[in-house]
């Protein structure tokens, strides 16, 4: 038997539909399927890679070295200058990266998370710079090097000056300090 009752719109509607929908459509019985979908989209495809890099600096001068990644999602030890720059100023350090002194090796081990298509680089810089000075040097005035790190693969650099004074990054086998 169907009647008519009249919804919040003033619209009459069969009321064994509106059982059969609430049937259908339960918000607990919608949970149990929408919220691991929900899950699993929140979290995305990020997947954990470690790098282990070295980095030989020969030149005559010091270098700042970090890392920074294309994409998400953040994370503060891979951020670049220009997203430090973004926070307010009480926020931002006051350096970035390590200085790595001339004729120096140093060895790092670093892992992030990457969504799909996010890449991890080694920057480099010539000289020691506090933070908000590493904005004004883009890449391609020669005196800032981004190198493409492989997880789990040979990440190992030579730093030099070529004969123009810009800053060349070598794979090579570092040795022992």
């Amino acid at each position: 038997m169907y009647f008519e009752e009249p919804n919040a719109f003033g619209f009459a509607t069969k009321w064994s539909a509106v059982r059969t929908l609430r049937k259908t459509f339960h918000p607990r019985t919608c949970m149990k399927y929408v919220f691991p979908l929900l899950l699993i989209a929140l979290t995305g495809c990020a997947r954990t890679h470690s790098f282990d890099v070295g980095i030989k600096n020969n030149t005559d001068r010091p270098l700042t070295v970090g890392f920074v990644k294309s994409g998400p999602p953040f994370e503060p030890h891979w951020a670049a200058p220009e997203d430090w720059a973004m926070l307010p100023p009480s926020r931002q350090p006051a350096r970035w990266g390590q200085v790595l002194e001339a004729g120096k090796i140093v060895e790092f081990h670093v892992s992030g998370k990457f969504d799909r298509g996010a890449g991890a680089f080694l920057r480099i810089y010539l000289g020691e710079h506090p933070a908000d000075r590493l904005l004004a040097i883009s890449s391609g005035t020669g005196n800032r090097l981004d190198l493409a790190l492989r997880p789990g693969g040979d990440n190992r650099f030579v730093i030099i000056l070529d004969d123009r004074g810009f800053l060349r990054g070598k794979a090579a086998r570092l040795g022992t300090p």
